[in-house]
C-alpha cells in the first residue's frame, strides 16, 4: 500500500499494523468496483496517503490534504482509521458521495442504519453530512449493516443498497483523480 509514515520512528508496530489492516479492509471493499486485488484497489482509488501524529489535535484524528493526522498512537483503532479513510475517499471522488447523501438525506437514516453508530456518533457535535457519509462508509466497508440480531434493519439495508448503487461511479471518479 502506498502509505507514507511521517516520522517513521514514532510509529510502533501496533499502530502501523492497524493502519495497514484498515487499508487492506478498504481495498477489499473496493475490489468489486476496480476488478483488482485488495492492495491494488486501495492504491488505485486512494492513491498515496500520508499518516502523521499531531499531538495538539482536539479530536482523535483528522483527515486533511491527502493524509490522516492522529493525536497519538494510543487512539489508532481500525474503525477510526477506516472512518478517516472515508473522508479521503470522498475528497478523491470529488465530494460526490457527500453531495449525493445531501440530495438523498430525507430517504436515508444514518443514525438508525446500524447498531454501531460509526466512529463519529450522532450525539457528538458537528454530526454533519460529511460525518454522516464517513459513518455510512465505515459501516459499509466493515460490513456491519448486517450484524444486528434481526439480520439487517430497514435503515441499514437502505444505506447498504445506497452505497452499493453509487459506489461504481464514485470509485471511477476517485480512480481518475489518482492517475
Amino acid at each position: 500500500m502506498t502509505i507514507i509514515y511521517d516520522l517513521p520512528d514514532l510509529w510502533d508496530a501496533r499502530a502501523r499494523a492497524t493502519v495497514e489492516l484498515a487499508a487492506q479492509v478498504v481495498g477489499t471493499a473496493l475490489m468489486p468496483y476496480t476488478v483488482l486485488g485488495a492492495r491494488e484497489s486501495f492504491e488505485a482509488v486512494m492513491g498515496e496517503m500520508y499518516v502523521r501524529f499531531t499531538s495538539d489535535l482536539t479530536t482523535h484524528a483528522l483527515a486533511l490534504w491527502g493524509g490522516i493526522r492522529f493525536q497519538n498512537s494510543e487512539v489508532i483503532t481500525l474503525p477510526l482509521v477506516v472512518h478517516e479513510m472515508g473522508h479521503l475517499f470522498s475528497v478523491r471522488a470529488k465530494n460526490k458521495p457527500t453531495k449525493q447523501l445531501w440530495l438523498d438525506r430525507n430517504k436515508l437514516d444514518t443514525r438508525a442504519g446500524s447498531f454501531y453508530p460509526g466512529y463519529h456518533p450522532p450525539s457528538l457535535p458537528k454530526y454533519n453530512i460529511v460525518e454522516q457519509f464517513c459513518n455510512a462508509w465505515e459501516v459499509w466497508v466493515m460490513e456491519l449493516y448486517a450484524q444486528d440480531a434481526n439480520g439487517m434493519t430497514p435503515a441499514g439495508r437502505a444505506l447498504r443498497d445506497w452505497m452499493d448503487s453509487h459506489m461504481p461511479a464514485w470509485v471511477a471518479t476517485a480512480m481518475e483523480a489518482t492517475r
